[in-house]
C-alpha cells in the first residue's frame, strides 16, 4: 500500500533568498516581451544617378588648327540651299546645316540630299525664341524637329543645337542636356546675309573675318549666300584655312583642304549697278536676322581683318549690316513673343523668312 506523504513545506529563509531572483527573472521577460525587437544598422539608400548634364554653349574652336566651320540655317528657299551644298561639294569640303522642321517639311527631296552629304544639327522647328517657352514646349520643338529631319534623311541628327536668333537661357540649355545635346552651337562671325540692303561685298567681308576656330554663321535661303560663297571658301583656303564640321571643330582635327586654285576670286566690285542690294524675303516667321553679340555668355570672336589676299578696308556695308542686324533682332524678339503665344500651324506656311 502505497502512503502518500504531504510535500514538506520549505523553510522561510529558503523563500526569502530565492524571491528576488524570480523577481528580477519576471521584470526582465516583460520587458523582452514587450520590447521591439533590435535590428542592426539599415543599409544606406544608393544615391540616385544624377541626370544628362546641361548642354554647353561654344562660339568657336580653341584655335589650335587653322580651320574654319561654315554652318547655314533655316532653308526656306530649297533651289538656293541646294546650290549650297553643292558649291560645298564641288570644293570637297563639309559644312554643317541647321534646318527648320517647317521647310524641312515642304522639301523632302532637296533635305533628303543635302542630309546624305552633310551633318545636320537642329534650328527647332518653327524658329521660335525657346527662352520665352517652357521646358516641355521647348523638348516639343526639338523632337518635333529631330524626328522629320531623322526621318526624311535616314541618318541620326548631329547632338548640336543652334538657338533661333543665338537666344537660350540655363533652362533651354538643360532640356537640350537632357534630349541628348552636347552643344549649343553659336558663332563667332557672320555674313549678314540676312540684314536688309546687304550688299554681296559687305556679306563676303563679314563672313571673312574669322579666325582659327572661327564658327561662320550663313543662311540658306537669301540670294546673296551662295552667289559669295565660292568667293568665301576660296579667300579662307587661299590663307591656309582647312574646313571642318561643327562636330570635327569640337574634337580638334586638322580638317579638310579645299580643292582651290589660288589667288582667289576677287571680292564683289562696291555698289554694283546690275542688281539691288539683298533683303530678306518675306515670311509669316520671324526673320532670322543673326544678332552681332550671339549670348551675354559667350565671348564673341574679336573683329579681325580678312586673309591678306582680301581688302582689309574696314567698309560701310559690313559695320552698317552689323548695326541693322542689332536693331532687327530685337525688333523680331517681339514679334516671336507673340508668335510664341499662337498654336503652331497645321501646315507648312508659305513664303519667306
Amino acid at each position: 500500500m502505497t502512503v502518500l506523504r504531504a510535500p514538506t513545506p520549505r523553510h522561510p529563509r529558503t523563500l526569502r533568498r530565492r524571491a528576488p531572483v524570480a523577481l528580477v527573472a519576471l521584470l526582465l521577460g516583460s520587458l523582452a516581451w514587450g520590447a521591439p525587437a533590435v535590428a542592426g544598422p539599415s543599409p544606406s539608400p544608393s544615391p540616385t544617378p544624377p541626370g544628362p548634364p546641361p548642354a554647353g554653349s561654344v562660339s568657336m574652336g580653341s584655335g589650335a588648327q587653322r580651320t574654319v566651320a561654315l554652318t547655314f540655317d533655316d532653308g526656306w528657299d530649297a533651289a538656293r540651299c541646294l546650290a549650297i551644298a553643292d558649291t560645298l561639294d564641288r570644293y570637297r569640303i563639309p559644312a554643317t546645316f541647321f534646318p527648320n522642321g517647317v521647310y524641312v517639311a515642304r522639301d523632302q527631296a532637296a533635305w533628303r540630299s543635302i542630309g546624305a552629304r552633310f551633318p545636320v544639327g537642329n534650328h527647332t522647328y518653327h524658329h521660335m525664341d525657346l527662352r520665352k517657352l517652357d521646358e516641355k514646349r521647348i523638348a516639343k520643338e526639338l523632337e518635333r524637329n529631330r524626328k522629320l529631319v531623322e526621318d526624311i534623311t535616314g541618318r541620326p541628327m548631329a547632338p548640336f543645337l543652334r538657338p533661333p536668333y543665338g537666344d537660350w537661357n540655363p533652362r533651354v540649355a538643360r532640356v537640350a542636356g537632357a534630349l541628348g545635346y552636347s552643344h549649343i552651337v553659336l558663332w563667332s562671325n557672320t555674313d549678314a546675309d540676312t540684314a536688309p540692303h546687304i550688299t554681296p561685298r559687305g556679306a563676303a567681308l563679314s563672313a571673312l573675318r574669322g579666325d582659327p576656330g572661327a564658327i561662320v554663321l550663313l543662311h540658306c535661303g537669301p540670294e546673296v549666300t551662295p552667289e559669295v560663297l565660292p568667293i568665301i571658301i576660296e579667300r579662307y583656303a587661299c590663307d591656309g584655312f582647312r574646313f571642318v564640321t561643327v562636330g570635327e571643330l569640337l574634337a580638334g582635327s586638322a580638317g579638310h583642304k579645299a580643292r582651290v586654285d589660288c589667288p582667289p576670286l576677287p571680292l564683289p566690285e562696291k555698289n554694283r549697278p546690275d542688281r539691288p542690294t539683298g533683303s530678306p524675303e518675306p515670311s509669316p516667321l520671324p526673320s532670322p536676322v543673326a544678332s552681332p553679340a550671339p549670348s551675354a555668355s559667350v565671348v564673341p570672336l574679336p573683329s579681325a581683318s580678312a586673309s591678306p589676299s582680301a581688302s582689309p578696308e574696314p567698309t560701310v556695308d559690313s559695320l552698317l549690316a552689323q548695326v541693322v542686324s542689332a536693331i532687327t533682332g530685337r525688333i523680331t524678339g517681339l514679334i516671336d513673343a507673340v508668335a510664341a503665344l499662337l498654336p503652331p500651324p497645321s501646315a507648312p506656311p508659305s513664303g519667306t523668312p
